[in-house]
């Protein structure tokens, strides 16, 4: 079937195929069905204006749909490759093998929307939303979102879902299984996931903040060029977390998580942050804090993990609790407090070593520092010195 021209609604219940021969108009809906025999739709004059609710059947066949900038809303019942060459507002939903979108105002899911295959969608040229946030999407292959600065939202249900991110707006990822992630955005909010990972480098100028927790599931952002400029905030649960932000400084504040490793950063600033495992952090700048953190495992620091030159170690909120080693080489300036006792493993600073404690300080390990000072409110037991200066300390409140 070959058809052009302008009419109120446009109704195919059979055919081998449609195409359009020159421009349609349809004021009121389309519905076309070429399923029996699998046939192609191709509606992609680019003055077509379809201004009602188009609907397609296609069996395998490809659809490909031009609606010029005219909002067009698209259901399709299909297992072949849907294309929307241009449109204004997009709204969508129904199956389909694969969905690209090149350009649109903005694109939204109208109901579910079921992609076996890849998604491409790209609103960058009028900086538009996109927002497939249906609780039931199923979205099978790599989704690949364009938006310039407008925002993207994806919801996936309890599916594993791929996103690659061009983008300067925000992403906020509402539900998902295993997800992975890579490209640029404005920021990035997972609320519920099974799992983090970058697929590729991240670049996120905002705030990241992730949350597995309903699943205690691993968080492992260690692609080596990432960058996160923002605060990134992780609740895992029980589950690990590990970041590598490259040579960008890092912002970090862990709601819950067992093991947490940063594998390289340049200066480190810890948020409020609760590990139950070990804490592992190689920087190459200053590691510092904005609030207490509890550690229940091991706390392990290289403060210049590309071994050019030492930097300062400043852990001192009184509320700090290390409930086991404190180990720290590399480090210039360090200070670390406890609310509690405070064990020190093998440690090297080369200005001086500061200890703070409620309770008893003690060692596990070889101390190397030129000027060591320290406050305990319990005994102070150090066994392995190598000290030049011990300055004004007390212990046990004297």
């Amino acid at each position: 079937l070959m058809v052009e021209g302008s009419m109120a609604n446009l109704a195919v219940t059979d055919a081998d195929s449609v195409d359009d021969s020159a421009t349609l108009t349809v004021t009121g809906n389309t519905t076309i069905d070429t399923s029996a025999g699998n046939g192609t739709v191709s509606l992609d004059d680019t003055s077509n204006s379809l201004a009602g609710t188009v609907m397609i059947s296609s069996g395998s066949g490809a659809i490909t749909v031009d609606n010029n900038t005219t909002a067009l809303d698209l259901v399709t019942n299909s297992s072949g490759t849907v294309t929307v060459t241009d449109a204004g507002a997009l709204t969508v939903a129904g199956s389909m093998g694969s969905f690209v979108v090149t350009d649109a105002d903005s694109v939204d899911d109208s109901a579910t929307l079921t992609v076996t295959g890849a998604t491409t969608i790209d609103t960058s040229a009028g900086n538009g939303s996109i927002m497939l946030d249906d609780d039931a999407n199923s979205l099978g292959g790599t989704v690949t979102v364009t938006s310039g600065s407008g925002g993207i939202t994806l919801d996936n249900a309890t599916n594993a879902l791929d996103v690659v991110s061009t983008s300067s707006g925000a992403v906020t990822i509402e539900n998902s299984g295993a997800l992975t992630a890579a490209g640029s955005m404005g920021s990035l909010m997972v609320s519920n996931a099974t799992s983090v990972n970058d697929s590729a480098t991240l670049t996120i100028t905002g705030t990241t903040d992730i949350d597995t927790s309903a699943s205690n599931g691993a968080v492992t952002l260690d692609d080596d060029a990432n960058s996160l400029g923002g605060t990134v905030m992780v609740n895992a649960g029980t589950g690990n977390l590990t970041v590598d932000n490259g040579t960008t400084d890092l912002s970090l504040a862990v709601t819950s998580a067992t093991d947490v490793t940063v594998e390289n950063a340049a200066a480190v600033s810890l948020g409020s942050s609760a590990i139950a495992g070990n804490l592992v952090i190689n920087s190459d700048g200053n590691i510092s804090q904005t609030a207490a953190i509890s550690v229940s495992g091991t706390t392990t620091i290289d403060a210049d993990s590309d071994d050019d030159a030492d930097n300062s170690v400043t852990l001192t909120d009184a509320s700090n609790d290390f409930m086991s080693t404190v180990s720290i080489d590399d480090g210039s300036s360090v200070s670390v407090s406890d609310a509690n006792d405070l064990e020190i493993g093998t440690t090297n600073a080369s200005t001086s070593l500061a200890l703070v404690a409620g309770g008893a300080i003690s060692d596990s390990g070889n101390i190397i520092t030129p000027t060591l000072s320290f406050d305990a409110g319990d005994t102070v037991t150090l066994n392995t010195l190598d000290i030049a200066t011990l300055a004004d300390s007390q212990s046990g409140g004297n």
